[in-house]
């Protein structure tokens, strides 16, 4: 996320799965090509979903309120902080966001610098080297909980974090937080949620999925601004 604009976010790829779905796939299975209803991440056949991740019992609650109606959080915090847990003491609506890697000093994101699975994952272990690569199925150790990451190649990076109610949530840049998805799905399993913002308003795709990590939560992320 160079330009503050812009910016939608932001360990490896744990499954094959279809990437160029155009329409809302039902989250509860992998292998499950079919659509979800709406208002649900579930195809009809799969309401009864059980096939979740995991909780460690450290995840967060999911209280949107909390950035949404402060405008110096809700501008100042992107994807990343978001994510990672990482609030500032006093912001201010005009602080930058914090970049993952600028704190372990790797160079800045330019316009011409793609945004790649590897480099954002040596960005994020270079920052916290606590953070540890998990899959979907895994549940994370005790003071950690779940994240997910995806890029957009030519320009993005963003984070999902997994909630205390089983679903997951994120920030898109200076934007609400929220806990839906591209088609306006329930956020069951990121890697199977459309990720796809590509629209009149976005050209943003995040149709490269990185991978889920396990980050702490009792403690503040070694997290930076340019």
């Amino acid at each position: 996320m160079p330009a503050k604009k812009r910016r939608r976010g932001g360990a490896q790829r744990t499954r094959r799965v279809y990437r160029n779905i155009n329409y809302p796939r039902c989250q509860c299975d992998y292998l499950c090509p079919k659509p979800s209803i709406k208002g649900s991440a579930f195809c009809k056949e799969h309401q009864g979903c059980t096939n979740g991740s995991p909780l460690s019992g450290y995840e967060p609650p999911y209280e949107p309120d909390f950035f949404n109606k402060n405008r110096d959080l809700h501008d100042s915090h992107n994807c990343a902080a978001y994510a990672f847990g990482h609030v500032r003491p006093n912001p201010k609506a005009e602080d930058p966001f914090v970049q993952p890697g600028t704190f372990s000093g790797h160079p800045r994101f330019g316009k011409t610098r793609r945004k790649t699975c590897p480099d954002m994952l040596s960005r994020i272990f270079g920052d916290m080297p606590s953070v540890k690569p998990a899959s979907f199925n895994e549940r994370c150790p005790a003071n950690t909980s779940k994240i997910a990451m995806a890029v957009d190649a030519r320009s993005d990076y963003h984070f999902w974090r997994q909630d205390n109610n089983g679903y997951w949530s994120h920030k898109p840049g200076s934007t609400d937080v929220t806990n839906v998805d591209a088609f306006g799905r329930p956020i069951w399993n990121p890697q199977l949620a459309s990720r796809n913002y590509n629209n009149k308003t976005s050209k943003l795709n995040y149709n490269r999925f990185c991978g889920y990590m396990c980050v702490q939560r009792k403690k503040q992320p070694r997290l930076a601004s340019p």
